[in-house]
Formats: C-alpha cells, structure tokens, sequence
C-alpha cells in the first residue's frame, strides 16, 4: 500500500494526495520547521494549560481518534524505509504490531497510561520506531484539535553517546515529515549544542541525563512542558551511578509526562501498562516477586493469616487488594470462614468470597477464589496474590504469576507449599532461579549444625543488651534470630532486603556445575563478581542497593543497639556500605555462619550523619584459623595481625610508655591464650615491634609452637622464625599523645588523634605492610604454604588493616582494635592478588568478648 506524504494542513493525509506531489509536501513541512521561534512563543503565550478549540466532532471522526492515523504508518514506513538504506534491516517494525497497538492504546487514551516494557535491557530498533511514531501521531492529533504543541514533545533519555547516536538515526527519517530531532551527549561541545537549541525547537529531544542538566541548569532548554518521556535502558544509568539524575529531570517536568521505559520501576507510579516482546516467564513476570513459605496442611490457615498480616504492614499507608487462590471453590468458602474466625473482618460479599480485614494499620481487601473460578476474577488487578493451594498443573501456577499486577510497575505473588506439594518443587525452584529470586526461596532450612551454632552464637550474645531485631523472612535465618532472641519481648523485624543475593541461573549450581555449563562467564563471576552480569542482572550491584535501603530502616532506631539476622552475602554488603565501601569489596570481608560483626554509630553535631566504627568482623563461635578457605577459594598463605597484650601504661590509660613497659598479669594471660589459639596453626615467622610489650607476647607465641610435639598438636618439631620489624614500632611522636582508658578502650578512637601525628603513623604502615607481603613466596608449589605472624600494638595494625585494602589514612578510625586481639588476613591468590580479611579484633579465645557488644549505660572503670 502506498501513501502520500502528510503536510501541516493536513497531518492525517485525509486528501490521499489527490493534487498533491510529494516535494510539495516536503517544501511546507521544511517551511513549517523553520518557523521562527518566536512566533512559536506568541502562540504558547495562553499557557501551557490552554483549552483547545475544537470543532464540534462527527461520528465519523470520533471513530478515527479510536484507532491509529494513517500518519503513523507513515511515520513507521519512513524509518522502515530509512534502515533499509543503511546496513540495518528495517523490515520487522510491522512485525512487532502487535506490540506497537499496545502502545500507542496506552498512549493515546484519554488519560493516557504509563507504559513499562519487561522484554530486554534495551528498546530495539522496532520498538523505537513504534514509540517515536507513537508520539508524532499524538502530536499530529494535538495540532489538528487546535491544541498548541509544547517543544520538546518528547524527551527520550539514553545512558550513553552510542546510544543517542542510534536513537537518532532511527528519528532522522522524519525530519521530512516536518519532525525535528535533536540528540545532545557529551561527545559535542556544549557550547555547540546550546547555539544550535537557539536555532531551533525540536519535537524530540534525545540526550544523556548529564549532559540535559547541564543545558537545564544554563536555561538552555526549557522541559517542564514535555509531554511525553521515555528512559532506555535504566540497568546502565543504575551501573553508572546516575539515578538521581534521572529522578531530577523527572522532576523537573511538570504535569504527568508519560512515561514509556525499558526498565523504570522507580520512576513510575500508579496506573501503568506493562508490554513485552519476550514470551520467557521470567520477562512477562518482571518485578513480581515471589515469596515461597513452608507450613503443613494444618497450619495453612495460620500461615495465610501470618501473610496477610505481614502485608497490612507493608501497605499500611494504602488499602492493599489481595487475590487468595484456593483449591477450588468450596475450599475458597472453607478458607474463607476460617479467617473471619481468626481475624477482625467485615464481610463484603454476598457469598461470604470477599471481606476486608482491619486493624489499626490499615485496610486490606480479600477476594478468595479457587482455581477454576480464577478466569474471571482479574488476576491482572491485583498487586497482590496468596496462592494457599497449589494448583494441579504448574502452567497454571505460572499462568498467575504472569498475569499479577499487569497494572502497577511492582507485585507479589506468595506462594504456600507443604509435603504434598512435592511434585511441584523442582519446577517452582526453576522458575524462582531464572526470575532471579532463588535467594527469596524458603527451600533450604536451618540443620541441627545451624541450630547448635545458633544455639552458640546465643550463649555468647546472652550478657548484651539489645533493643530490636531485624531478620531476613527466609526461615533458615529467622530460626536462627528466634534462637539468638530467645525469651525477649520485642517482636522480631523481618526485612524482606535482607535476603540472600540473588543469582539467577547460577543459583543453586555448584562449582564444577558452574564452569561445565557457563565457562567463561562462571569464572569471571568467580574472579570479578562486582562487574558479573548474569542474565542482564548485575547480583552484587543489586545486593549493595538493598543494603543501603536497609541500613535506612535500621538507624530509624537511633541511640539504640540493633541486632540484624541475615544472610552471609548480604552481611558483608551491610558492613560494607556501612563504611562507604563499593561492590569491589565482595568476598574482601567474610562472613561466616552465625558470625558476628559489630558496627558502632556515633551521633555528629550539626545533624551530619554519624561516624561509623567496624568494632568486629565475623567473631566465630569456632577458631577463625582453622578454616583453610576464604571465599570458597583454599589459602595456603596467611598474615595473623596480633595486638600485643596490655601493659601496666595501656591500663592505666596512657600510651605514654606502652611499648617500653612489660605485659602485666592480663597482657601475660593474653599473650597465653593468644598463644593456645595458635598452636592448631603451624607459624612460619613471627615479625614483632622491637618494644618489650610486643616482645614478650611474641615469645609466648613461639614457646608454645615450639613445644606443639610435646603439646601433642604437631608430630614433627616446629621451628620458628623470629624477627623485629623497626616499621611495627610506635614512634616517640605518637608516645607523646596521652589518652584516658574510656577514650583508648572507645570504638574509633583513632579519629582524635591529631593530624600530622595520624599521618606519620600511616607513612609508618606502608613500609612495614609491604615487608609482611614480603615474607609470603609467590610461587604455588608444594612449600609456599607460609604463615606470618605480625606482634605490635593496635595502633599500627590500624594502618595495617587499611594498607591491606587499599583504603586511605581516613579510613583508621573506621576500625577498631583491642589488646590481645587477633586479625586474620587470607591469600587465596598469593601475595600480588590482594587480602581477604576473614575477621578483625576477633577476641573470644580471651574469654568470650573482651569489651561488651553493647555500650553500657554505666560508667564501669573496670576493663
């Protein structure tokens, strides 16, 4: 079929060309381009709010505004017929039509619906040209109702150069068609790009946020009238640390723009349309997430109960729609009466299928449905949805999971097994595995080994006083808090960003599995997890994200001491965003089962926000020396930073001395214990300060290795290598600085410390950490197997445990150590490929803790 082209009088093309050449047609719209910007400005002056005039509308006409112009075929022809001419193949934009009509119905409804596409990362050339053809038949709408058209009409932001470049390529074909497109990157001078914004208002606007900000903030361009706002691509404005750019131009237009986006879940809200081109399950359930609980067919109703009260309180500032799936109708009505048993309910059927449950937090409307009824119950209405039976087909499990909140950018689908769903439990693991919310599962539960250490972890924590609890919802770690919690009143916190990491399809594998099946990509995900992309997702990127919401939550309770149950993975991204520290710091700071690390928050003046202290990582209720891997990685190559016992200066509160003196009666019974602990681990060399204390507490150590055969620990003698290091000694400079013992024993003391002193102790650290790399060989071979012990005192192992991983002087205050503690840095790749710390100020060999967990209200002078 064959179309003339459109002109500005007639943007329908309702002539169908008759007296009308093509190059007429071209000469008006370049004419209609060109109009000057002033003029443009006349017409706008009634405001952006202007009332249309509009003549009175035939049937005829009304039916036309029901369906797309014949403009936006040739829109679509144009840009099929300009890819043709270049290396790209145009031809499949019709075949996306489908896709297309979805669109442009979202857009062009009165009001217009908000659209989020789930297919992949990016828009592809089809479903661009659908979009920027879906806006010119607005903008044709608009002109011909007598509506005057804001410029830019539409804003199309784009995560890079090479992307605006593509955009644009894909709108130059309308230019013809009297559409201006104009792509602004950092690739141009920005002085170019704002002379060349004076010469003209172009409809469409394609630009990196950046770069649109700087043009914003110089009155450049003016956005707050665009209309319409598409964002390609969020997973790389996310990798490039630019959201809150793009949530600063959302909100720098006015009105409701709509908003068509890749992937933009934060940036929509209310009523949407969600698309797709992508048939997989995993793309048409994006951003519902599945939630798995365990229960026995007697506890059901109890459990629907737990869920739906944990869901009042997440929604307790709206009233939330939840679908209850049961078996079949009659178990819908048993459900049913059994929860309006249980909970306070208003019914709101006339068959007993709805009620509304109520409470202080708020409302929650429940339709209970069985499975043959779900057809017409509008599954896609619902945010929500409680499956409490299992249907017996997994199609149609996945058939709910598909359809939940079709309308709303984010839903949840709960979902409750018991024993006689087993025939169900590999697929539904499959399905949460490749949506990426295998760490939402609740399949692996804590074994009698988990609950022993548990148990432990309890014991050790029983004297510390603690406020509130946070937990991650998955069983194995909320059985874990209900042990360590134990008998206290306040009610456990379940958080649900506190769950494992998700992996997507490598969840669940293991190592050898991983490198048959993935390869390459399995041992860059091994090597450099932080920038591993596993199925468009960036794990580690994802799991920061959630620590940092979490840690939101958290210091809501201020001046109170939080106790936070979680996952291994996502403790360690916890400490590390506590501490400012990015992704590269995965697998850097370990931890263990049921390890505790201690992070202690000091309020600031002036409302800045508070100094952070890592007090502990990863205290062990077992040895932390006798693990040989960090990471999952063997390590045959160790450096042990032990801090020398306490001397009669260090109790006395002074560090005047405290390398001159001799270990005291505690510093003695320290550097024994230290000595004991050690004695399971065979020593290669002990490097220590030269001063006594040091000293003594490295001589402990060597007596006690050297008598392992007679101890029964080795069957051949130990030798010990023992030397001093000058750079572990504490210069007269730092001696003179005198401390009281609540300021010495207080996390981050460090931070008093003054400057120029600080900085002569961090020069110190740098020699005397590469002479400690130095001891460990670099080779692999069957004798690099090296254990260094370094003795002095916690000042200098400061700087040490910062030189260690790569962090500035700034960072020794964010770090605490007390006498007689050890700190335990791996080398699972040698010496040249960086530290694992797998704990630090680790002290229960001294008897439990040797400083409470908690700060005491009272003043206590006892050590």
């Amino acid at each position: 079929m064959c179309f003339s082209l459109p002109c500005p009088e007639d943007p329908f093309n309702e002539r169908h060309g008759k007296k009308r050449k093509t190059e007429d047609a071209a000469d008006t719209n370049d004419d209609h381009k060109k109009k000057s910007k002033g003029s443009k400005k006349q017409e706008r002056a009634t405001g952006p709010n202007a009332i249309p005039v509009r003549k009175k509308e035939t049937g005829e006409d009304r039916l036309e505004y029901d369906r797309p112009s014949k403009f936006l075929v040739v829109c679509l022809n144009a840009i099929r017929d300009g890819a043709g001419a270049s290396e790209e193949d145009g031809g499949g934009i019709h075949d996306t039509a489908s896709w297309g009509m979805e669109l442009w119905k979202s857009c062009a409804a009165s009001p217009p619906s908000d659209v989020l596409d789930t297919s992949y990362q990016y828009a592809t050339r089809e479903q661009t040209a659908w979009l920027v053809s879906t806006a010119c038949d607005i903008v044709a709408r608009k002109e011909k109702l007598g509506v005057v058209v804001s410029c830019p009409f539409l804003l199309y932001l784009v995560p890079s150069q090479e992307k605006a470049v593509q955009v644009r390529s894909i709108c130059k074909p309308l230019k013809s068609l009297g559409i201006h497109s104009v792509s602004l990157h950092p690739g141009a001078s920005i002085e170019h790009q704002i002379s060349g914004l004076k010469s003209c208002e172009p409809e469409f606007l394609i630009s990196t946020p950046e770069r649109l900000l700087e043009l914003v903030s110089l009155k450049a361009i003016d956005i707050s009238n665009v209309s319409m706002l598409v964002i390609d691509g969020l997973k790389d404005f996310m990798d490039l640390n630019i959201i809150k750019e793009l949530r600063s131009i959302r909100g720098t237009i006015s009105g409701d723009a709509q908003s068509a986006a890749t992937v933009a879940r934060n940036l929509l809200h209310g009523r949407i349309t969600k698309l797709t081109t992508n048939d997989s399950v995993t793309s048409r359930s994006a951003f519902v997430a599945q939630h798995v609980h365990f229960c026995t067919k007697e506890e059901k109703t109890s459990k629907v109960k737990e869920i739906l009260e944990h869901v009042l309180e997440n929604h307790a500032s709206k009233t939330a729609k939840v679908l209850l799936v049961a078996a079949n109708d009659n178990e819908a009505q048993k459900l049913s009466s059994s929860l309006k048993l249980e909970i306070l309910t208003v019914n709101d059927g006339s068959q007993g299928s709805t009620f509304t449950v109520c409470s202080s937090m708020g409302l929650i409307n429940v339709l209970v449905k069985g499975c043959e009824s779900l057809a017409t119950s509008g599954v896609e209405e619902f945010e929500i949805v409680l499956v409490a039976d299992l249907p017996p087909s997994f199609d149609d499990y996945v058939e709910i999971l598909t359809r939940t909140a079709r309308h709303t950018v984010a839903g949840e689908v709960h979902v409750i097994v018991s024993k006689t769903d087993a025939a169900h439990a590999k697929p539904l693991a499959d399905v949460l595995a490749n949506s990426g919310q295998a760490g939402s599962s609740d399949f692996s539960v804590l074994t009698p080994k988990g609950e022993s250490q548990a148990e432990t972890s309890r014991l050790m924590l029983l004297a510390d006083s603690f406020d509130a609890c946070f937990t991650s919802p998955l069983a194995r770690s909320r059985r874990t808090a209900e042990i360590i919690w134990d008998t206290r009143d306040k009610d456990l916190i379940p958080d649900y960003d506190l769950r494992e990491i998700d992996l997507y399809s490598f969840q669940g594998l293991l190592k050898h599995e991983g490198k048959e099946k993935y390869g390459a990509l399995f041992q860059q995900w091994q090597k450099n997890p932080s920038d591993c992309s596993i199925d468009g997702h960036y794990p580690v990127r994802e799991l920061w994200d959630r620590a940092q919401g979490c840690w939101e939550r958290i210091l809501t309770h201020e001046g109170k001491s939080v106790l936070v149950v979680a996952h291994n993975a996502v403790n360690q991204a916890l400490v590390a965003t506590s501490l400012g520290l990015g992704t590269e710091y995965f697998r850097t700071l370990l931890q263990s089962n049921c390890g505790a690390s201690v992070l202690d928050f000091t309020p600031q003046p002036g409302g800045r926000p508070p100094s952070v202290c890592l007090n502990r990582l990863n205290q062990t209720p077992s040895s932390p020396i006798s693990a040989e891997s960090s990471a999952g990685r063997k390590s045959s190559k160790r450096i042990i930073l032990v801090c020398q016992g306490a001397t009669q200066s260090s109790s006395e509160g002074s560090l005047g001395g405290v390398g001159y003196a001799p270990l005291n009666m505690l510093g003695v019974i320290q550097a024994q214990k230290t000595a004991e602990l050690l004695l399971d681990l065979k020593v290669n060399s002990i490097i220590c300060s030269p001063q006594v204390a040091a000293v003594d507490t490295a001589t402990a150590i060597c007596e006690v290795q050297e008598a392992a055969g007679c101890l029964g620990a080795d069957c051949v003698p130990r030798y010990v290598e023992m030397k001093n290091l000058l750079g572990l000694e504490i210069d007269d400079a730092f001696l003179t600085k005198q401390k009281s013992l609540e300021q010495i024993v207080q996390s981050g003391w460090m931070g008093g410390m003054e400057h120029q002193k600080l900085k002569t102790l961090w020069a110190q650290s740098e020699d005397a950490w590469q002479a400690l790399v130095n001891e460990l060989p670099e080779d692999d071979g069957a004798e690099s197997d090296r254990v260094v012990v370094a003795i002095g005192h916690p000042a200098i192992h400061l700087g040490l445990l910062c030189r260690c991983l790569n962090l500035t002087m700034d960072y020794m205050p964010s770090f605490h150590l007390d006498d007689g503690s050890i700190s335990v840095i791996d080398f699972p790749d040698g010496p040249k490929g960086g530290g694992i710390v797998r704990c630090t100020n680790y002290t229960a060999h001294l008897g439990r803790w040797s400083v409470p967990i908690t700060k005491s209200t009272e003043n206590n002078d006892e050590f």
